[in-house]
């Protein structure tokens, strides 16, 4: 998934219809919480991670892009759900490398 694919459910959820993120079927919650990720929207993010459905310690793609994005509050929230700050890509670039690029 790109960190440019729409998903609708996240645009919901920012125009002020809470009840889309939660009703979001599991399948689609890891990709709702990197658009939402990407496009710095801190409370989707908290609410997507709130459904316990995303291991964030394990997979480095929400911080990374929160981190290049400079989305501070989004890189805050997904330190503190328990990001591995430390976790490389494939190409050994750590989110604090995609932060300072």
């Amino acid at each position: 998934m790109s960190a440019g694919t729409q998903v609708s459910e996240v645009d919901a959820f920012v125009c002020g219809e809470p009840e889309a993120l939660r009703a979001l079927p599991r399948d689609r919650v890891e990709a709702a919480l990197f658009v939402a990720a990407s496009g710095g929207r801190r409370a989707a993010v908290e609410e997507l991670l709130a459904r316990g459905v995303v291991d964030v310690a394990r997979t480095a793609y929400p911080l990374r892009v929160a981190a290049s994005g400079g989305h501070l509050e989004v890189v805050a929230a997904l330190i503190a759900a328990g990001a591995n700050v430390d976790l490389a890509d494939n190409n050994g670039r750590t989110p604090l490398f995609m932060a300072a690029q």
